[in-house]
């Protein structure tokens, strides 16, 4: 039998808006790899079937789990985010910040969902895949490996992103679209449709992309263009950079830089 790894405070409890009464818990083992010491105070869950008592998984500060959502294997819920529908948080996936995920959605591998990044419906976010600022993840979408999603970018519909893809600004990536490689997509670009973006390409401004359209190489589409249909768009030299790209934004905590010069604020794993 398993070793209870926390105990349920109920002299310390809370309501959530939907009226489900939450218990904070608190630490019978030490936890090493969350930081967490015997004694030390948690999150809160609803029942016990929403944080596992095997592995090192840890819901801590002020963060809820409740409904039917668990947090499992070696993952961790802190800060004040928030799982509950039948959301699923495992392996070494963390949520931070604001971050919430519910319906079905899945948070697996070593992603992160940090500051007000959210997910919902039956989506997935894997891999070393990072989503924070305000951007948000729905549908059936798959974000994987080292996809960014960053600001207010949103991906939906079945769409799925790998490689080392950044979607950034009021981007929307959405249908069945297909987006991997070191590809860029910001300001308010919108891909949809089955569209296929790979190589080193970039799309931004107001470019509309859908169809069967595939753009790849080091294609850069800016403007308000509207590419729909089956066209193939691709070149075999880097194009130049418009000056707005070499803008350096500041935001909280550890900078990373996008292959296209921009700086974002991720948070640092613990």
């Amino acid at each position: 039998m398993t070793k209870a790894k926390y105990e349920l405070l109920h002299n310390d409890c809370t309501t959530t808006p939907c009226g489900r009464r939450l218990t904070r818990i608190r630490a019978l083992q030490d936890i090493p790899t969350q930081h967490v010491k015997v004694g030390d105070l948690g999150g809160y869950i609803e029942t016990e079937d929403n944080l596992s008592h095997r592995g090192s998984c840890w819901v801590g500060g002020s963060a809820r789990v409740f409904q039917a959502a668990r947090v499992q294997d070696d993952a961790l819920v802190t800060d004040d985010a928030q799982a509950r529908g039948c959301a699923v948080v495992r392996e070494r996936a963390e949520l931070r910040g604001l971050a919430s995920v519910k319906d079905y959605a899945r948070a697996e591998g070593h992603a992160m969902l940090a500051d007000r990044a959210s997910m919902q419906d039956s989506a997935t976010i894997g891999g070393k895949a990072r989503a924070s600022n305000a951007s948000r993840i729905r549908g059936h979408a798959d974000v994987r490996d080292e996809v960014k999603l960053l600001e207010n970018a949103q991906v939906g519909g079945k769409a799925q992103l790998r490689g080392n893809v950044w979607v950034f600004g009021f981007a929307r990536i959405g249908g069945w679209a297909q987006l991997s490689e070191s590809v860029l997509v910001f300001g308010s670009a919108r891909i949809t449709g089955h569209a296929t973006l790979n190589g080193c390409c970039s799309v931004f401004d107001d470019v509309i992309i859908g169809g069967y359209v595939v753009v790849s190489g080091h294609e850069c589409i800016a403007g308000t263009r509207t590419l729909l249909g089956d066209g193939w768009y691709g070149v075999s030299k880097p194009p130049i950079r418009p000056s707005h790209e070499q803008h350096v934004r500041r935001c909280h905590g550890l900078h990373q830089i996008a292959p296209n010069g921009h700086s974002f604020g991720l948070l640092r794993r613990a």
